[in-house]
Formats: structure tokens, sequence, C-alpha cells
């Protein structure tokens, strides 16, 4: 600043120096008055304006410069401060996104880990429904089996009349049905088969009620000697099986020879 004042008052000493001068050598040519002289001397005012202008527009031009070098260095000043600030408040919302972020893969950890647990919870849920399910459709299927166990025994009309047609044509013989007391149906069924055996024109069966002993279950046909099996015997347990009521064979030595005899016992048991 003490270089740029130094700067101004020498180039404002210059016009007062050529004033002095101009004035100098119009006192001179004063004394020798012609029309060279007259004409020299308005040359020479006019040169000495001239420069004085050029001074003044230098001191001017001066002047200015240094007011726009202090408006410029003003105005980087506040653009670098506008700068700090805006990388400073940047840097502020870089930190606070990045903790926002942090934030949000924690939420999204915990959600997940939420919602896993909820799935595995769900399988096994579906698991234990499927097993209750499982259970009750195994506990529906023993009880039928209970109350169809508890049914007495019977043989169906359907199951009648294809026992008829199949021991009409087949090859008869003398037959004994026997039946255990106690047993709530098993006088009926003997009772059936012996009606079905008279009606297929079989000979006249006899009815035996068996020793309250036998604890057998099921129904079962047999004979003296599985060696010496009677025809009729194979005709029976065929005609039978075939109605779905299976007869279990089994040698019984105190038969008579020829004789079939056809058990009905226990009803069977739930396994």
């Amino acid at each position: 600043m003490a270089f740029i004042l130094l700067l101004f008052s020498r180039i404002a000493a210059a016009p007062m120096a050529a004033m002095q001068t101009a004035n100098m050598a119009m006192a001179t040519m004063a004394r020798t008055s012609s029309p060279i002289d007259a004409a020299t001397t308005q040359h020479a005012r006019i040169f000495w304006v001239y420069i004085a202008v050029l001074l003044l527009a230098a001191l001017l031009t001066a002047v200015l410069t240094f007011l726009v070098w202090k408006s410029g260095n003003r105005l980087q000043d506040a653009v670098r401060k506008d700068a700090d600030a805006r990388i400073a408040e940047a840097r502020q919302g870089v930190a606070k996104l990045e903790n926002d972020n942090l934030r949000l893969r924690a939420e999204v950890a915990t959600l997940q880990k939420d919602a896993a647990d909820a799935k595995a919870a769900q399988q096994k849920v579906e698991v234990e429904l499927a097993k209750q399910q499982e259970r009750a459709a195994r506990a529906e299927r023993e009880l039928l089996q209970l109350k169809e166990s508890l049914k007495d025994r019977k043989i169906s009309t359907e199951q009648r009349e294809k026992l008829i047609g199949l021991l009409t044509n087949s090859p008869k013989g003398p037959t004994e049905v026997w039946w255990v007391t106690g047993v709530s149906d098993s006088y009926a069924v003997a009772f059936q088969i012996q009606e079905i055996l008279r009606t297929s024109g079989w000979p006249s069966p006899e009815e035996r009620m068996a020793a309250s002993t036998m604890n057998a279950a099921g129904m079962f046909i047999a004979c003296r000697d599985f060696r010496f099996v009677p025809q009729h015997m194979g005709s029976i347990g065929q005609a039978f099986h075939s109605v779905g009521m299976p007869l279990t064979h089994f040698p019984e030595p105190d038969t008579p020879d020829g004789v079939v005899r056809i058990y009905v016992g226990h009803k069977p048991q739930i396994a």
C-alpha cells in the first residue's frame, strides 16, 4: 500500500514540474513576442496539457487497477469461504448419510433375522400341524376300525348271493358249522352259513356249538388230515375268500372222515 501511495505522489509531481517549466517558457517568450514564438508557446501549452491528461489517466488507471485488485481479492475470499462452508456442509451430509446407512443396514439385518425366525416358526408350525393331522387321521381310522369291530359280523346280501352262485356249481359234501358261546355274533353268522349251504343245494349241514374255551379270532375251516383233503373243502374256502371272508385252514384229528368243519370264532381284534 505504501508503494502505491509513493507511486501516486511521483505521478502527481510530474505534471506540477511540467507546469512550472511551461510557465518559465511562457515568461521567456513574452519578452520576445513574434508569430513563431506565439505558435510555439501555444503548441507547448497543448503538449503539456496532453502530457498532464496522460499522467492523470495513468493515475486514474492505477487507482482503478488497485480497486479492482482489492475487490478481486475480496471476491476470492468470499468464494473461498463459501466453498469451504459448502464443503464442510457436504462432509457433514456425507457423515450423516453414512450414519443413516449404517443404521438402515442394522435395521435390515434385524428385519431379515426376524423374517428368518418367522419363517422357521411357520415351518415348525406347519410340521406340527401335519403331525397333528396325521395323528387325527390315524385316530379316526382306529375309531372307525373300533366301531367296525364292535359291530356284529354279518354276511351281506351281496355276499350271500355271490356265495350261493359259487357254491351251487361246486363240489359238495358233508359240512359242520360251529359257533362259540359268549360271542355276540358267532351264532348269527353260523346260522347264515348254514342257510347259504342249504340254499346252494348242499347236504343239510349240522349245527354245532364249539367249546367256550376256544379263543381263536376269525373264521376257520378244518378237516381230519391235510393229506386227504375233501374236495368240497377247497370249494368252500375259495368261495368265502372271493367275498372277502377268508377262512384259515387247520387240521383237526377228531373230525370225521370226509367231513369239513367251519368255525365262526371271536371277532378279530384291532392290531
